[in-house]
């Protein structure tokens, strides 16, 4: 059983590390910059500061690094990594439009929680990612062994 990297390593690394930390750090110190200097754009840039750094660690932190073979997702924060049987795989999922992130939804929570997500190789904007449709596969016929 050979293992198969299906996340993309560049966005994945790019997302949860160069980019959070830029955009985050960033534009907290310009916000800061901003409230020490008494600027009248102080607010807004608070505001709009703490939103984006929600969103970006709902969709950019949170994304980990995903390998499969015959039986096992193998999921990685880049810290942990943990090996979960594709019979515990529940539902994977994705958005039609820009197919980034796919979620994969577990019957049990795992130390990531009971839903991953993952930012796959390639880009299919308006059709679906075929490793999607493979990852499916699999855990169909992981449920048929078990």
């Amino acid at each position: 059983m050979m293992r198969r990297t299906i996340s993309s390593t560049l966005v994945t690394f790019v997302c949860k590390f160069v980019f959070s930390i830029v955009w985050i750090g960033g534009f907290g110190l310009g916000t800061i910059i901003l409230f020490v200097s008494g600027q009248d754009q102080k607010w807004p840039f608070l505001i709009l500061w703490i939103i984006g750094s929600f969103i970006i660690y709902d969709f950019c932190i949170k994304l980990k690094f995903v390998e499969t073979d015959d039986n096992y997702l193998y999921i990685s924060n880049y810290v942990k990594k943990i090996k979960v049987h594709l019979s515990e795989v529940a539902e994977i999922r994705e958005t039609l439009f820009i197919n980034l992130p796919i979620f994969i939804r577990f019957k049990n929570d795992t130390i990531f929680g009971g839903q991953i997500m993952f930012a796959p190789k390639g880009l299919y904007v308006f059709r679906r990612h075929p490793i999607v449709q493979e990852l499916r596969d699999m855990v169909q016929k992981g449920r048929n062994i078990s």
